[in-house]
């Protein structure tokens, strides 16, 4: 009788116990693929053109972002050249002799931390040590699929991107015992994702490969924020680089008129988003702002970036938006007298989060009704845009859906 009472007493502590593991083979594996400034870029240079003689104009691949080295005075001018992009007959060119790529692509190593060799700029590795703590393998069932977030889907498409992301997802299904992959994206990865779901990847594919979409902070229709990054450039904080050189480099990028607020008028309505004493602008005014910022050649380029998020057709795949909101975030640029284009403007604040405005956000809810497949949203409020790979409680909202 009392080895009876034993063996019930160890059965109820360890059945709860047990019933809480997650085997590690019924989990989905995860590939990341990361948002604007989001992975590391390499750089390599053969005979390349120069600013100054200290510049290199021949070196093996290294490390162009983030690096510190490459970010001191007189430095800088040397990275904006090898950034920067060049636009010619309606296409995008690197500087003459410099080549750039994406390191890590099929592990985490570029996206864990920006700067390789010092660590002091994190980005995903708080997601990573989770997942990893919860049975993830990185480079088996946690992988990333970094780019060159300077380019534009279409450009990446042209340049072999996405045939390397259907064979990584291919790999991930095969090495997990034929489980279906998830997709977590992050802001700039979103739209450059969804680019691969609704122009290249068949139907009869992402339901044999795919278990869900997961855009965190999601840039579905742009944000008011870049146009900044247009019109006077946005140092996006980095104390060593002034304004005009990140404009200088900003408008040679086609991804920054890519997230220029998309002209819908179910998301956007008329009212201003920039402000000057002599004339306001909407987001349907792109043609005269880029006139009377004297950057008239500003307008083609935004006319050559892919309009797909004009429609934003439904990826067909189960999907799981989750966005941060309740945060203060740029709605429109309020320039004074004598400071449009080339100062940085004062910002009116409206609801978002802090990066992508809310109307931005949740724009994929057009997607409920339009696709036989599951959609959930989720706002997360107070969390901010960069937070959304790190805050617990996305991390944990991830979880549910991969595990499930």
């Amino acid at each position: 009788m009392a080895a009876a009472a034993r063996t019930i007493a160890l059965l109820l502590v360890f059945i709860p116990f047990q019933c809480c593991i997650v085997s590690a083979s019924s989990l989905s594996p995860i590939l990341l693929v990361p948002g604007i400034l989001g992975n590391q870029l390499e750089a390599r240079l053969s005979d390349a053109t120069a600013p100054h003689w200290w510049c290199e104009t021949d070196s093996n691949w290294y490390s162009l972002w983030v690096s510190i080295e490459q970010l001191l005075p007189e430095v800088i001018d040397c990275f904006v050249n090898n950034t920067r992009m060049h636009f010619r007959n309606g296409e995008y060119f690197n500087s003459e002799g410099v080549q750039i790529r994406a390191p890590g692509f099929g592990d985490t190593s570029g996206v864990d931390y920006l700067d390789p060799n010092n660590h002091l700029i994190p980005y995903c590795i708080d997601f990573v040590n989770f997942f990893t703590k919860h049975g993830y393998k990185k480079g088996v069932s946690l992988r990333a699929a970094p780019y060159d977030w300077r380019l534009t889907p279409d450009i990446l498409e042209k340049l072999g991107y996405y045939d390397d992301v259907q064979q990584l997802v291919e790999t991930m299904y095969k090495d997990s015992g034929n489980v279906s992959v998830t997709i977590v994206t992050h802001s700039l990865g979103s739209p450059t994702t969804l680019y691969f779901l609704t122009q290249i990847a068949t139907q009869q594919w992402k339901d044999k490969y795919l278990k869900a979409f997961v855009p965190l902070s999601g840039v579905w229709k742009g944000a008011v924020k870049t146009i900044t990054s247009v019109i006077s450039g946005n140092p996006e904080g980095i104390p060593l680089i002034k304004t005009s050189t990140a404009r200088y480099l900003q408008r040679s990028s086609p991804t920054n008129y890519f997230l220029m607020p998309v002209p819908d008028h179910k998301v956007w309505n008329s009212d201003p988003v920039v402000v000057t004493p002599d004339k306001n602008y909407t987001v349907y005014d792109y043609p005269t702002l880029f006139t009377d910022m004297q950057y008239s050649i500003g307008h083609a380029q935004y006319k050559a970036v892919p309009t797909f998020l004009t429609t934003l057709s439904p990826p067909k795949v189960d999907t799981y938006c989750f966005y941060g909101t309740n945060v203060s975030t740029p709605a429109v640029l309020v320039y004074k007298q004598g400071e449009f284009p080339d100062t940085f403007p004062s910002l009116t604040s409206g609801n978002g989060d802090g990066t992508v405005n809310d109307v931005s956000l949740q724009a994929c809810s057009s997607w409920k009704g339009a696709q036989p497949h599951k959609l959930e949203m989720l706002g997360f409020s107070g969390v901010e845009h960069v937070q959304m790979v790190k805050d617990p409680k996305v991390l944990q909202a991830v979880l549910n859906i991969v595990s499930s």
